[in-house]
This record gives structure tokens, sequence and C-alpha cells, in this order.
């Protein structure tokens, strides 16, 4: 019970985190439940034979010692691990071309898929410190990797959708293949150095343990500011393409207004709840939603014309935009 608490409770503040951090332009919740479930289950299972065999390869070629484990810890894990979680991002960019909008989207599908990885994972190593160490080392356990390394692998897949989502916006060679590279060797990297440095913490004494935690919030302080500078872009999308349609009379300068602030857009809608119910408020939220992609479709469109914009979307968008409001009346 206490190993199954430390997986999931911590597991689902930090989805709830990432879902807050996706504010302007909400990814469908069963496809984020999708990479949650490939996190947690297929990736899991995809890396277990290959781990045992390189180790076992490993260790018919080398004696055991620091090489061995540098290798072992140091580049199956990060390869196989971040490989597997790696290619349903990419089946995702595929496969729902439209939810994948932009790099933002790519660090919470990223971040998704993490999660599910993590929860699972730790879920063994928790069981296996009870049985080893009793309560005490499973709580230490916890804290550790729950806790003080609880968004790791979230951080590192995230590299991998954010390269993703780049590439979804960029054309050419260099943006469409090089980018995404770049973003799964850079999740291995990151990953790579953070198993190393808690492999070999007792052997430097935690020299290495101090270099891993650097690494580890390190890059996520990096990460959480292009979050965030991700983040205010699309804002500045909304306030471009939104502020036509209010001279176009779709919508009112009131609307605009909520529909650029992600604190008045909750505030709006918690207001329909408290007051209107819940009809109300699914509604105010497909009204956001549709405000939302027409603004992203009309950027498309201005920045890379009908071959990703669509001018019949756009209208089909506007249409929505139209109904949804007479229906709130």
């Amino acid at each position: 019970m206490l190993a199954l608490f430390g997986a999931i409770v911590p597991t689902i503040l930090y989805v709830n985190l990432i879902w807050w951090l996706d504010r302007y332009e909400r990814e469908p919740v069963w496809l984020l439940a999708l990479a949650f479930f490939w996190g947690a289950i297929p990736a899991v299972l995809l890396v277990f034979v290959p781990e045992i065999l390189f180790d076992r390869i490993l260790g018919a070629v080398l004696p055991s010692g620091g090489l061995k484990n540098a290798l072992s810890f140091g580049v199956s894990p990060p390869l196989f691990e971040e490989s597997a979680k790696g290619i349903f991002l990419i089946g995702l960019m595929l496969v729902f071309w439209r939810e994948f909008d932009d790099p933002l989207d790519g660090i919470v599908y990223g971040s998704m898929v993490g999660f599910g990885f993590a929860m699972t994972e730790n879920l063994f190593y928790f069981v296996g410190a009870a049985q080893d160490g009793g309560v005490g080392g499973e709580i230490f356990n916890i804290v550790l990797r729950a806790v003080v390394f609880g968004l790791n692998h979230a951080f590192f897949t995230a590299w991998i959708g954010l390269a993703l989502g780049w590439a979804r916006t960029h054309s050419g060679v260099l943006n469409r293949v090089l980018v995404p590279l770049l973003g799964w060797l850079t999740a291995m990297f990151f990953h790579s150095i953070h198993n190393l440095g808690a492999t070999f913490a007792e052997a430097t004494v935690c020299l290495s343990f101090l270099v891993a935690v650097l690494s580890d919030w390190g890059g996520i302080l990096v990460m959480t500011i292009i979050a965030f500078w991700l983040i205010g872009r699309e804002r500045q999308w909304l306030l471009a393409e939104l502020q036509p349609e209010v001279a176009s009379g779709l919508l009112t300068q009131q609307e605009f207004d909520v529909l650029t602030s992600s604190l008045r857009r909750a505030r709006v809608r918690l207001n329909a709840l408290t007051g209107r119910g819940w009809p109300a408020y699914r509604r105010l939220g497909r009204f956001f939603q549709a405000a939302t992609d027409l603004a992203f479709k009309k950027h498309e469109l201005r920045s890379f014309g009908e071959e990703r914009g669509n001018s019949a979307e756009i209208a089909r968008l506007r249409v929505q935009v139209q109904q949804l409001k007479a229906e709130g009346r």
C-alpha cells in the first residue's frame, strides 16, 4: 500500500501541474490519458527484454566494475527507455496532427508519457526497497525517486516532445530531421547524467549524486523557462489573430479580453459552473477551445500558407464560435 501511495499520489500532483501549464489550448483528455498509458505499460514492456540482453552481453565481454556499471546504467536505460517513449510521440504527431500544434504541446505530451513510465518504474523500485530495507528504506526511496527526482522522466521525454513540436511548426530537413534527433540525444544525455550520478554516488562520496541533482534541476529550470516563453507566444497569437474578429463583430471586446487571459478564462468558467451549472461550464469550454483553434489556424495560414493553414477550416471555426455564442444566450 505504501508503494502504491508513493507511486500514484505524487504522479497525480505532477500530472495536474502539466494540465495547468497547458492553459490556452487544452489537449484532449483521452489523448493525454493515452500518452500516460503508453508510458506506464507498453513503454515499460518494450524496454524489458532489450535492457536484459544488453546487460548480459556486457557481462559476457566485460568484467564487473566501473566500466560495466557505467555502460549498464549510463547507456542502456537512456537509449532504450527514451526510444520507447519517443516512438509514441512520433506516432502521435503523425496520426493526431491537428492535436499536436506546437512545441508546448510536445512538452505536455512528452511529460505525460514520462509520468506514466515513472509511476510504473517507481512502483517496482518501492516494492524492492521495502523487501531489502523495510519500511524505512522504502520511505527513503519514495522521497528520493518521487520527490527529489519526481519530475525526471517527464523532463527527459519533454525534450523529445519539444523537438517534435518544433518540427511540426517548421519546414526543411534541418527542422524536420535534425532537430528531433537532437531532442532525442538531449533526453538521453540528461537521463545518462542522472543515472551515472545516482549509481556512483557512494563511490565518489556523493559528489556524483550532487552532479545528478544539479543536472536534473538545472535542466528542469531551463525547460520551465522555455515552457513559459511558449505560453507567452501562444498568448501573442491570440492577441494578434482574435483582434480582427472583434472588428468583424464575431467577438465582443469583453470576450476578447477573457479569451486572451488564462486567469479570466478560469474565473469566468468557475462563475458559470457555480451560477448556471455543468452545461454552461462545458459550453464555455467549447467556446474557448473553438476561438483558440480559430486563432491558431489563422496563425498557421499566415505563417505557412495553405500548406498548413486551411481557409475552409477557419471558416468552419468561425461558424462554430458563432453557434456556441448563440447557445449561451
